[in-house]
């Protein structure tokens, strides 16, 4: 693929995201779909189709799609959480555990490993949550937008007070 193709292509994407800000979306599920039948195999596409769907609560057609990308590529980070926030919104908590356990399992990651111990604390399985909050402690920004919640999530399970797990 030429650099002006690769280019037209990026441009094509830019528009979906304008319509996606402008809250214009059926015209962007509509273009991003016609965009897939040519792309099949984009990743950003698929995921930004899905990532809408997940968005308008079109949660039944949010899942295929990032499974989709988890088949063409399991390593694909975004597309995992975004499956285990879909499937947790929905109520699936072990599934969504399941979706972000590999994202646990990454040093520093507190994203997955967080939103885990939600589920696990929704399961009233608390030892289960306390060493993914421990993690997130180490690891989450403190200026990150849900620190202060971790840190009310470490006291509800009754770990250290200490910010830093120190």
């Amino acid at each position: 693929m030429s650099n002006s193709e690769i280019s037209a292509e990026r441009e094509q994407l830019k528009q979906y995201i304008n319509l996606i800000k402008n809250k214009q979306f059926e015209l962007a599920m509509s273009g991003l779909k016609e965009y897939l039948q040519e792309f099949p195999t984009n990743e950003v596409a698929r995921g930004m189709l899905a990532s809408l769907y997940f968005q308008i609560g079109m949660h039944d057609r949010a899942i295929p799609e990032f499974e989709t990308i988890l088949e063409q590529n399991p390593d694909n980070a975004l597309a995992r959480f975004q499956l285990g926030m879909t499937r947790y919104t929905r109520g699936e908590l072990e599934k969504s555990i399941d979706c972000w356990l590999p994202l646990t399992e990454v040093e520093d990651d507190f994203m997955g490993s967080f939103h885990s111990a939600l589920a696990y604390v929704d399961l009233q399985q608390a030892p289960m949550a306390r060493p993914l909050v421990e993690k997130c402690v180490k690891v989450m920004p403190k200026n990150h937008p849900l620190y202060p919640r971790l840190l009310q999530l470490r006291e509800e399970l009754g770990l250290l007070n200490n910010e830093r797990g120190e």
